[in-house]
């Protein structure tokens, strides 16, 4: 896991984002370590309005929540919707694997990009 200590958990390094990504069922979803929605977390976000293909902007960043199923993955988020609602497409990977894709609800997070 990016990020890690030696017990595999995130370190929390500096403040709180404030941004928290909690993943929905949606129009369904992929969860690869146990097929389960995990409960929500807080993201660093360490770029934002970056094309992630396609033209597709969004945001990269990494999963801040210590003692948690992601802890330390790196993820990478879209706005679900044109205007908006604070819905995003959410992928998270753990080094080249995606453990999840699904659709997520973010609280504290701004999409100042179009």
């Amino acid at each position: 896991m990016v990020g890690a200590d030696a017990s595999g958990w995130a370190l929390e390094k500096g403040p709180h984002t404030g941004i928290w990504v909690t993943p929905i069922d949606g129009w369904g979803f992929s969860e690869a370590i146990d097929g389960k929605l995990a409960p929500r977390f807080e993201v660093r976000i360490t770029e934002a309005g970056v094309d992630v293909g396609s033209g597709i902007r969004g945001w990269r960043g990494q999963v801040f929540s210590r003692r948690h199923k992601y802890a330390g993955c790196n993820i990478q988020m879209t706005p679900r919707h044109v205007d908006w609602t604070g819905f995003v497409v959410l992928w998270v990977f753990d080094g080249d694997e995606t453990v999840f894709s699904g659709m997520a609800e973010t609280n504290g997070l701004s999409c100042d990009f179009k």
